[in-house]
């Protein structure tokens, strides 16, 4: 690979990761915010059932982004430990987060479920919520 092609490589993986990284606060903001309106005066008019399954989508929400976020961390440790230990690129654990690092589509699957679960939020508590917008 010359030195063009891995800058470019570079280039275009900082910034995956800065807007991949901004995606995932601001899902893990907004659900955080969907919780604290559902017990605010706003929805005062919701009923308990339709406030507990709007916290519970929320939740759903921010628990799938938690563990995206903790695999992450793992995955991406233990590829940095096998730059730093040639031995420890021999081990299981390395080589499972070599493979996983590469499965993009467990990030993009993971961050559709989010999005449809907050939509699902956003839906109920409008169509709950008396004059949600007007107030």
């Amino acid at each position: 690979m010359t030195d063009k092609t891995e800058n470019k490589r570079k280039e275009y993986f900082d910034q995956y990761w800065r807007y991949g990284s901004a995606m995932r606060n601001w899902l893990v903001a907004f659900g955080i915010g969907l919780c604290a309106l559902i017990m605010s005066d706003r929805a005062s008019n919701m009923g308990w059932d339709e406030k507990r399954l709007v916290i519970d989508l929320a939740g759903l929400g921010l628990i799938i982004q938690f563990v995206l976020a903790l695999r992450k961390k793992i995955l991406y440790w233990y590829m940095y430990r096998g730059t730093e230990n040639e031995l420890f690129r021999e081990t299981r654990r390395y080589c499972w987060s070599k493979k996983m690092s590469g499965k993009f589509w467990i990030d993009i699957i993971a961050d559709v479920a989010t999005v449809v679960f907050y939509c699902c939020s956003v839906i109920i508590m409008r169509n709950s919520i008396d004059g949600f917008i007007q107030r």
